[in-house]
């Protein structure tokens, strides 16, 4: 059983984004960052993403209906130059992603923990439910 899917609602503009982005133009920042990676436990999920350059107070990681999202805000570094060129690669802005959580997942046991620029997101797993037999009459 599979513990997170990408939580992506399709809307019209969605929909047409898909339809004339091409592959190599560059996507916002919430549709690839924070970028994450899903270790399974004997008796919990480990999910860790990465986001150097953020402030612990600069994310959240919110749990509802069986929804885990991972949000914050990048934000940009003001540099001055009055000479030369300026030029950057980096991305800034805010950011959302959200991931749906399997049965198995406890929402009440989630916990997590920032440190040296990456997200460590503990959800403990639920304890498995043993088959019932029903008496029949």
């Amino acid at each position: 059983m599979s513990l997170l899917t990408t939580y992506e609602p399709k809307t019209l503009s969605n929909w047409l984004d898909d339809m004339f982005t091409s592959n190599l133009e560059t996507r916002s920042l919430s549709s690839v960052y924070p970028q994450v990676e899903v270790k399974e436990e004997k008796d919990r999920f480990v999910l860790t993403a990465e986001m150097p350059g953020l402030n612990k107070d600069d994310i959240a990681v919110d749990v509802k209906n069986g929804v885990l999202t991972l949000s914050g805000e990048k934000k940009h570094e003001h540099a001055d130059k009055r000479e030369g060129y300026f030029y950057s690669e980096r991305s800034y802005g805010k950011f959302s992603r959200s991931f749906n959580l399997s049965d198995s997942v406890s929402e009440d046991g989630v916990e997590a923990e920032y440190k040296d620029g990456v997200l460590t997101v503990v959800l403990k797993k639920n304890k498995e439910r043993e088959a019932k037999r029903i008496a029949i009459r």
